[in-house]
């Protein structure tokens, strides 16, 4: 098989690259923190559940109007939060509190903290 050079100025094959590039993400993956999240609206007297690696970014998402259920205010309100290590187990865990479908155990959890 011919193997695929960059500019032939010597460098390790493109798959070494790609290999590379692969183990990498992997590895970010792998330290990068996941946090399930809830946050609260005054106005709506509701809360929203979700999970990201990005906090901060994630809730000046949210408090942008736009469509969607969080999107018809802008004064959503962290109170609560849990760190996870993988994206599974993250996921795992806001899928656990959405099945509640229950306010006093949400607060419950959110008081518990």
């Amino acid at each position: 098989a011919p193997r695929l050079h960059r500019g032939g100025r010597g460098f390790e094959p493109l798959i070494a690259h790609k290999a590379l590039h692969y183990e990498v993400l992997f590895l970010f993956n792998m330290t990068m923190n996941f946090i399930v999240f809830i946050l609260c609206s005054e106005s709506k007297k509701r809360f929203y559940i979700g999970f990201t690696s990005n906090l901060e970014e994630r809730i000046i998402r949210h408090n942008q109007k736009s469509k969607g259920f969080t999107g018809s205010c802008n004064d959503w309100k962290l109170v609560y939060q849990e760190k996870y290590n993988t994206k599974e187990e993250a996921q795992s865990r806001e899928i656990q509190i959405k099945s509640w479908k229950s306010n006093i155990k949400i607060r419950q959890l959110i008081t518990e903290k």
